[in-house]
């Protein structure tokens, strides 16, 4: 149901923000204008006229209590404003950033605790099997075409950058195959930071069992492309918990320094441990802490190692404005059949008093132009303006009548949006987001939640005030 919801939301935010359903749309969404808009103003502006931080210009509070036009739904707000950037807001031009093997090597030793870093074997990998994949790879590597059946599944542009990979490949097998005996398993061979078919990483020269050694993934796209890179780490024994827990508690942070029995470290000390471990690689800033158990009850002392705190984190990608990027479900998807899957960025770790029990970073940014360093955005009365006309839209529909919407939080920070077309690059772009829920008179049990959930009920363009679908990005 609540899936059910997400989808029409989204649906719904595609839609227009005037207030009558006759009237024309706000104008078609255009980042070339945008970008346009914040050049110009760049050019023409002089020093003073973003001289004032963006936190003074906005009230530092939204307080509703209202009923839309249309449906009476009613809308309730008495929030905070939160303005992620202590002076302007930048407009960037970001692309998944590719990690170099050295990166992804300095990564798996910091998590793995160890100088040394093997590739993990499948179990199953004997002489006999080895000489099976040597076989596999040389045929491919004949023809490296979808003609050939060995190809199957794959797309001609995925075989040609696979096929790069084949003869480095080739030699690590034929050298296994060599120090192998009949009906031996060998050993890890070393891991050079490089990311094709690379499987497991783990801490064991010759130990096989993914659960009782340190273990690590690294995912980089079908065939190593760079659509995709995520790493992941599990302490031995533990993979299934930190990611798979069950969020029991989000932690205020009036409470970072209490202690829980059970886990003897506290909020605080687990931040601390999930950033000295990030900062070689990113520096970052907290967006959640939760306290994970798989248990309803306090674990007994000897049950500690599976309840943990699980740290979110958030990048900084360009000095301190960037720490406005908010960690948000935004997206680009296959809309239109012009853009790729894009994952959303999300670093997260998970801490015991053990130690970190889990790691996982998905798709790291690199930024690569910085458009503006300060963008003209519209005051907030107008960015209210548009709020209330797009909820009005929403309850007008069958699927949000007798439904009351409570705003939690209102934020202004950096969004990532998709370009139009572009397969590689994105916007960092300030954005307004509005976190709630949406709940039914009728029935309590079905709505959507999206305080600490980090999904916005809506977001709004601050620059030029356009209406974005957090499902698609854009």
């Amino acid at each position: 149901m609540k899936k059910l919801l997400l989808i029409l939301l989204s649906l719904v935010l595609l839609a227009a923000c005037q207030p009558t359903p006759e009237e024309d749309a706000v104008k078609q969404k255009d980042t070339v204008q945008m970008v346009e808009t914040v050049l110009d103003a760049k050019e023409n502006a002089s020093a003073d006229d973003f001289a004032a931080p963006v936190k003074e210009q906005m009230p530092g509070a939204l307080v509703w209590d209202y009923c839309t036009e249309r449906q009476g739904t009613h809308v309730v707000a008495d929030v905070p404003i939160t303005i992620l950037s202590d002076g302007g807001f930048p407009l960037l031009r970001v692309e998944r950033r590719q990690m170099k093997p050295e990166e992804n090597l300095a990564l798996a030793k910091a998590f793995l605790g160890t100088d040394t870093v093997y590739r993990l074997l499948p179990q199953e990998m004997t002489k006999e099997s080895i000489a099976k994949e040597i076989a596999l790879l040389m045929d491919r590597l004949a023809d490296p075409s979808t003609d050939n059946p060995s190809w199957e599944g794959f797309v001609q542009e995925e075989i040609d950058e696979f096929a790069e990979d084949i003869p480095t490949r080739l030699e690590e097998l034929k050298k296994l195959y060599n120090e192998t005996d009949e009906g031996d398993v060998p050993d890890n061979p070393v891991w050079d930071g490089t990311i094709g078919d690379t499987g497991g990483i783990c801490s064991a020269p010759v130990d096989h069992n993914a659960m009782v050694c340190d273990l690590m993934n690294f995912t980089a796209g079908r065939a190593g492309s760079p659509y995709f890179w995520s790493a992941e780490y599990s302490r031995k024994g533990n993979h299934a918990v930190g990611w798979n827990y069950n969020v029991k508690e989000r932690i205020d942070p009036s409470r970072y320094d209490e202690t829980r029995e059970g886990v003897a470290i506290t909020p605080r000390k687990a931040i601390e441990t999930a950033q000295n471990l990030m900062d070689p690689f990113v520096k970052t800033r907290v967006t959640d802490v939760f306290w994970d158990s798989d248990e309803a009850d306090i674990p007994k002392p000897e049950d500690r190692v599976r309840h943990a705190y699980t740290v979110h984190l958030m990048p900084f990608y360009y000095g301190d404005a960037s720490g406005a990027y908010l960690d948000t479900w935004t997206q680009s998807d296959e809309t239109g059949s012009f853009i790729y899957t894009w994952q959303r960025e999300q670093i997260s770790v998970t801490v015991n008093d053990e130690g970190v029990l889990h790691f996982k970073w998905n798709s790291p940014l690199a930024v690569t132009e910085v458009i503006s360093e300060n963008c003209p955005l519209l005051p907030f009365e107008k960015i209210e303006e548009i709020a209330k006309q797009q909820i009005d839209r929403i309850s007008a529909r069958d699927d949000f009548q007798n439904t009351t919407l409570t705003i939690r939080s209102v934020t202004l920070g950096l969004v990532r949006i998709a370009e139009p077309y572009e397969m590689e690059r994105a916007l960092l772009t300030p954005v307004w987001c509005f976190f709630g829920e949406w709940v039914r008179d009728d029935n309590p049990d079905m709505h959507m939640t999206s305080a600490g959930l980090l999904w916005p009920v809506l977001e709004i363009n601050a620059i030029d005030g356009t209406v974005i679908d957090p499902e698609n990005g854009y």
